[in-house]
């Protein structure tokens, strides 16, 4: 079920691996490298970010791989350490001292701003930090495909391995202590998940051959199916937790719809019939717009806003990670070739 991350992944890794191949100087060089993987804009603070980067020097010829010098197998490759930083980047505070996370990794801040949490990529379990740096570990998770905030920030739902299980299963984790509770049976492997301001859990899972998209209650209560017989991703609840927003894919195709929950009417806003992969999708915090991140090529991403009045849609960057946006809005803030930006949304 998790297809398109790891291709995701793949194309992330090998962008980096050639911005590390093209910043060459002359031999004995000492250089200065600098590599940012994510920026995430705090939900309650506009001059609040999480961003995860490396910096180092280097002399080049003896690691970098520059010129005609046979060390171009022995490259650095980055390892992302975890920064509380403002928007100008003028004031770092590292965080969780004990690790370093690899490319590609997911950062979400709770909805009160205080904690966040890391997974995936090459992330070996979840991480629980707060804004202090303080890390906590769960009592038993091992890889996490997915996770999200309950709305109070107390609570986290995610589907990731347990012990020895080979499929995820659908947990939630008390964000204090980091116990964790099963929802569903072992036998139901789970996917993409997202917890709305009303407290439904949607969540992408797969019995036997069929997979379907589903909303739950925290208790494991009122399974709803929403959706069946395809691939489900990138599962967004809108603010005021009324729409969920997910990719779908079938065979070539891949779809964005919008679902009201209470109504049961779908909106279809996307199709690509190209093969064109959707990585995210992401509301804008007044639930106005809507922000996705795909990929066509193995070399090429590219990030979008749709106005979702009308369905206008403006192109914020290619070659770019995927973007962020600020608590009021009005702008968007992403990765290209190492620097943070910051573009106006119209």
């Amino acid at each position: 079920m998790e297809k398109i991350k790891k291709n995701a992944g793949w194309l992330i890794s090998l962008l980096f691996l050639l911005l590390l191949t093209l910043q060459c100087g002359k031999k004995g060089e000492t250089k200065h490298y600098r590599y940012i993987g994510t920026a995430e804009w705090s939900p309650v603070s506009e001059n609040a970010m999480i961003v995860s980067k490396d910096e180092f020097d280097e002399t080049v010829g003896a690691t970098s791989g520059c010129g005609s010098e046979p060390a171009i197998q022995n490259l650095r490759s980055p390892e992302y350490f975890i920064y509380l930083t403002d928007t100008g980047e003028t004031k770092f505070k590292l965080l969780g001292k004990n690790f370093s996370a690899l490319m590609p990794h997911q950062i979400k801040w709770s909805p009160i701003g205080n904690k966040f949490i890391l997974f995936g990529g090459r992330v070996p379990t979840i991480y629980i930090i707060d804004t202090a740096g303080s890390l906590l570990i769960t009592d038993s998770l091992g890889y996490t495909f997915d996770a999200d905030w309950s709305p109070d920030g107390s609570k986290i739902v995610c589907s990731a391995l347990r012990g020895s299980q080979l499929n995820p299963s659908l947990q939630i984790i008390d964000a204090s202590t980091g116990l964790c509770t099963r929802l569903l049976p072992d036998t139901v492997s789970t996917g993409a998940v997202a917890w709305s301001v009303n407290n439904q859990i949607a969540f992408a899972f797969s019995h036997d051959t069929t997979t379907m998209l589903a909303t739950i209650n925290e208790s494991g209560t009122n399974l709803v199916i929403l959706d069946s017989a395809a691939f489900y991703n990138n599962l967004r609840w809108s603010p005021n937790g009324n729409i969920l927003g997910y990719s779908k894919h079938f065979e070539n195709e891949y779809d964005v719809y919008l679902r009201n929950v209470s109504t049961s009417s779908l909106q279809h806003l996307l199709h690509f019939a190209d093969n064109t992969q959707i990585a995210s999708l992401r509301f804008s915090p007044d639930g106005n717009k809507l922000s996705y991140y795909l990929y066509r090529t193995a070399s090429s991403t590219y990030l979008y806003i749709m106005n979702l009045s009308d369905q206008s849609v403006q192109q914020i960057a290619t070659d770019c990670t995927d973007g962020s946006w600020s608590p009021d809005s009005k702008q968007i803030a992403y990765v290209y070739y190492n620097e943070i930006f910051f573009k106006p949304v119209q």
